[in-house]
């Protein structure tokens, strides 16, 4: 998709295909970007540095990170130009819901999950642990659930799925387990159905399919492979895909 020498790491793409974000370092510090991807025009759209991002699933709005004192800011950053507004501090964008009225955010050490309405301004936390950060957490697409990755050990990564509708945040005795021996990176089918993510089961960073049960999203059935990357030209980049 992209083919400059510079190191360009995908954010997220709308949910029509056609706006993708990602975070580029071809002008010597790592900023973000949109890319139309029919057109493949592409516009930078922060100036002043950026960790991460995610774009809006109708492509209109991306939620940036960019380093403060040392310490990840949220702004809000029109796709097709205009004022950009501050919608947090000491906070990192982690998903926006399907209407694009709320964002998951991830705060403090261990990082743990908030739900931020946009208008309001006001969270409420969803999931946290005592020693685990959790990571890369994505709404469903009926916005009533939220998956995401943790960090158990410096080599260990579980995913689980919470629902968002609870007064405060889910037990972790109640977390749903989707991933138990390896599993990062998890992203919704789009009927919600099912969890694609990356494991190291079989000795490389492959990409699994956990189907779900369409109510409870409990795992239904043994875990199924959709790609391997066991090849030396073929291997995904570890390292990025287990933070």
């Amino acid at each position: 998709v992209t083919d400059n020498a510079s190191s360009d790491r995908l954010l997220n793409v709308s949910d029509d295909g056609e706006t993708m974000a990602f975070l580029s370092s071809r002008t010597g510090q790592g900023q973000i970007w949109i890319r139309d991807i029919a057109t493949r025009q592409e516009r930078q759209i922060t100036s002043a540095g950026a960790r991460s991002g995610r774009i809006t699933r109708d492509g209109s709005v991306v939620a940036a990170a960019r380093p403060v004192s040392n310490k990840p800011r949220i702004e809000l950053i029109p796709a097709q130009r205009g004022p950009t507004s501050r919608l947090c501090d000491d906070c990192a964008p982690g998903d926006w819901s399907p209407d694009g009225t709320r964002l998951v955010v991830q705060r403090g050490t261990p990082g743990r999950l908030l739900v931020r309405d946009i208008t309001s301004g006001r969270e409420a936390e969803i999931a946290a642990h005592p020693t685990w950060h959790l990571l890369q957490p994505r709404f469903s697409p009926d916005g009533r659930w939220i998956v995401f990755h943790t960090t158990n050990t410096p080599t260990h990564r579980q995913i689980y799925a919470v629902p968002v509708a609870s007064d405060g945040p889910v037990p972790v005795e109640a977390w749903i387990r989707i991933v138990g021996d390896f599993g990062v990176q998890p992203s919704w089918a789009p009927d919600g159905s099912a969890i694609y993510y990356f494991s190291l089961r079989d000795g490389a960073l492959c990409a699994w399919r956990q189907p779900l049960d369409p109510e409870t999203k409990r795992p239904n059935g043994s875990p199924q492979a959709v790609q391997h990357f066991h090849e030396s030209r073929l291997r995904a980049f570890a390292a990025g895909a287990m933070a």
